[in-house]
């Protein structure tokens, strides 16, 4: 049976020389490999793919060379040559539409309702009659009232020739006076509950509501009916009271519905309040408007646009092309091939446009399409130049 050998570490120094000859082994061969040429192939086949020489800084296509051999590529915008023009402002107002008038027709006796003349929703003119409450027994009060007063005038007359003769004393004379006076007052008092008997209607308008039918027992100052006159409408709105000094009475201005969208209407103002609410600061302003056909019903939500401000010759530009910024609101300005950034200081808007303060002039085209994409000095290519008409439109 063989004895194993036990297995001897070399020595440290051995073992340090012959690490130091694998690196210098691996530092020799490295450099055989660096002083190989690169082929062409390789190179050209780089050059295709990055779009740039070797050993040229990334990029350097893009953003051109010193020598100007490679431009950059410009951003396609679209620019609008600002002018000076006239502009409105308008405020919409939310109210509602209101009747012209109202009026709650209630008895103004009591007693059974012998017969009516009115239906909800229809038409009634102004004194016709509307409804009849006790009208045959007050009719026969009034008749007989009318005998005695009539009897009692006659008794009179006879006294008086009487006396003038001096064949009744003057007490007779002076009671039968008192007697037919008494009795002309009873006479003008049936008239007078008669003709409350008959209901008639105080306007032309529309029957909103009847509450009483025949046979019905009513009360004095009972609900009778509801009448509107809705021939014309009334627009309510409330004005705060940085706004009222635009309003004047009897001055245009147009109303919108959202019940009928693709209409519009024009109003007069009609009445503007002298005092303002003390919650809201407000002022309640009623606009009147034309209700032909009788299409507009009172409870509609209307919109009334007023006008609130008027500007001359001032600079107007879309409000999208605006963009803000840490140091304040700017725009870019197309010029000599690249974007020029401007700041600005804006004013009031109105659909969609805004009034510039300072920063722009006429005849400056601003960039109002790709204005996210380009920084300042940053090349750029004009696909399309508009111009502003005197009414705003492009």
């Amino acid at each position: 049976m063989h004895r194993a050998r036990r297995f001897r570490p070399l020595p440290p120094i051995l073992l340090a020389v012959l690490i130091a000859a694998v690196l210098i082994v691996a530092v020799l061969a490295q450099g055989c490999q660096d002083r190989r040429p690169e082929s062409r192939t390789g190179q050209e086949k780089a050059t295709k793919t990055t779009g740039v020489n070797v050993g040229e800084p990334a990029g350097a296509a893009e953003n051109g060379s010193d020598n100007g051999t490679a431009p950059r590529k410009g951003t396609n915008v679209e620019v609008l040559t600002l002018t000076k023009r006239d502009f409105k402002i308008y405020t919409t107002y939310i109210g509602h539409l209101l009747p012209r008038e109202r009026v709650i027709v209630r008895s103004e006796l009591e007693g059974v309702v012998e017969s009516t003349h009115f239906e909800e929703g229809g038409e009634v003119l102004k004194g016709s009659e509307l409804a009849q409450i006790s009208t045959r027994r007050l009719s026969l009060r009034r008749d007989l009232a009318r005998s005695n007063h009539e009897l009692a005038e006659a008794t009179f007359q006879r006294n008086l020739q009487l006396s003038e003769k001096q064949l009744i004393p003057a007490v007779q004379l002076a009671i039968s006076r008192t007697e037919r006076d008494v009795n002309r007052v009873n006479l003008e008092l049936a008239e007078l509950e008669l003709a409350k008997s008959r209901v008639v209607a105080p306007i032309s308008a529309t029957v909103k509501t009847k509450n009483i039918r025949v046979g019905e027992y009513v009360n004095k100052g009972q609900l009778l009916a509801e009448l509107l006159d809705i021939s014309f409408l009334r627009a309510q709105i409330h004005v705060p009271e940085k706004d009222i000094r635009h309003i004047r009475k009897g001055r245009q201005v147009s109303i919108s519905l959202d019940a009928l969208p693709e209409r519009k209407f024009t109003g007069t103002v009609a009445s503007i309040g002298v005092e303002a609410d003390r919650e809201n600061r407000s002022f309640p302003v009623e606009v009147e408007l034309v209700n032909r056909g009788r299409e507009l019903r009172p409870g509609m939500l209307a919109r009334v646009k007023v006008e609130t401000g008027s500007y001359s010759q001032q600079v107007l530009i879309p409000r999208h092309a605006v963009l803000e910024r840490a140091r304040g609101r700017v725009v870019f300005l197309a010029k000599d091939g690249v974007a020029v950034e401007r700041q600005v200081e804006l004013g009031v808007s109105r659909d969609g446009e805004v009034q510039v303060l300072s920063g722009l002039d006429t005849g400056q085209r601003i960039i109002v399409t790709g204005q996210h994409q380009v920084t300042a000095d940053y090349p750029i290519t004009v696909l399309r130049e508009m111009r502003q008409a005197s009414d705003g439109r492009r």
